[in-house]
């Protein structure tokens, strides 16, 4: 399954919203999550992201 999440509302009254967006790819033992800037040109596609994939994942709370 592959998922791209829309840019969020930063909430009420704000004129911001995300400046990044993400494809989260999860097929069954590979999983994958690359985020890559909302606009960009064709160019910039080739070398403006980053993946994290497998054990690269930590648990947030284990980060505090």
């Amino acid at each position: 399954m592959s998922t791209t999440q829309p840019p969020r509302d930063l909430g009420p009254g704000s004129d911001h919203t995300a400046r990044f967006q993400h494809v989260t790819v999860d097929e069954g033992d590979l999983a994958a999550c690359t985020i890559f800037p909302r606009e960009m040109d064709e160019n910039a596609m080739a070398t403006q992201w980053i993946t994290a994939s497998g054990d690269s994942f930590v648990s947030l709370r284990e980060c505090r």
